[in-house]
């Protein structure tokens, strides 16, 4: 092999491919949270700005990390591509809450109740009255 051959292969390792992201998703979300899951949905989102889901993959690890603000920021991403997203937009909420983002936090929270219909577990869970909010 020459020198520029083995100089693309480590080009490659540098880079990796969609399916060898794909391959390490599968992995880090069978509940392994650490720095390296956080790197690697950071390179993933890099490479795959629309992907709502490794958006919604990185909020989840910082947020287990309680790393609010990136937490935040990552959501914010994520329902900017999936404005459907209930969870999303209540987990960004919840960010925003532990970040002192109260009015932001408040309209997410109530963004994802809107979503959520009532008849459906999880409808209510959101319905807290505004003097709660206010109080903060």
């Amino acid at each position: 092999m020459s020198v520029r051959n083995r100089g693309s292969l480590r080009g490659a390792e540098c880079h990796p491919s969609i399916e060898q992201l794909s391959e390490k998703d599968a992995k880090l979300t069978k509940g392994i949270v650490s720095t390296s899951a956080a790197d690697f949905y950071r390179q993933a989102v890099t490479l795959l700005p629309n992907s709502s889901q490794s958006w919604w993959a990185l909020g989840m690890i910082e947020y287990q990390r309680d790393r609010y603000p990136e937490c935040r920021d990552a959501l914010t991403q994520m329902v900017k591509l999936d404005s459907s997203a209930a969870p999303g937009f209540a987990l960004l909420g919840l960010c925003e809450f532990r970040t002192k983002q109260y009015e932001a936090a408040f309209q997410h929270l109530k963004k994802a109740h809107m979503l959520v219909p009532v008849t459906q577990p999880g409808g209510p869970l959101l319905d807290i009255p505004i003097t709660i909010w206010r109080c903060c």
